[in-house]
């Protein structure tokens, strides 16, 4: 029994001070260094670019591929760029076990 309300003070706690992370919507404008149409797992068609973006760690600055992805009605629009093209458009950003990407909310 007092096992188990350690446990249950532990686990409010944690509730209490846990955050919620909220995506953020950004203005993105990027160079297109590859793209590809491809079907998910339910048969509905997607597009990937990786665009590059610019990067400093620990004063060395690189540049990184990040994903881009544009889902159900951006798609059609997302058919009129290619590679080398400047991608413009509103994404939501994400990040999923340390890997950044972006989805395509709207283009501009």
């Amino acid at each position: 029994m007092k096992a188990l309300k350690s446990f249950l003070a532990i686990m409010i706690i944690v509730g209490l001070t846990a955050t919620m992370v909220h995506a953020a919507d950004v203005v993105l404008k990027a160079k297109i260094t590859n793209m590809i149409e491809k079907t998910d797992r339910n048969g509905n068609q997607y597009i990937r670019f990786i665009v590059d973006q610019e990067r400093e760690l620990s004063g060395i600055k690189y540049t990184s591929g990040i994903p881009v992805l544009a889902f159900g009605a951006t798609v059609e629009k997302a058919r009129s760029y290619g590679v080398g093209d400047t991608l413009e458009c509103i994404a939501r950003h994400r990040e999923h076990k340390s890997r950044e990407s972006y989805t395509v909310m709207s283009f501009m």
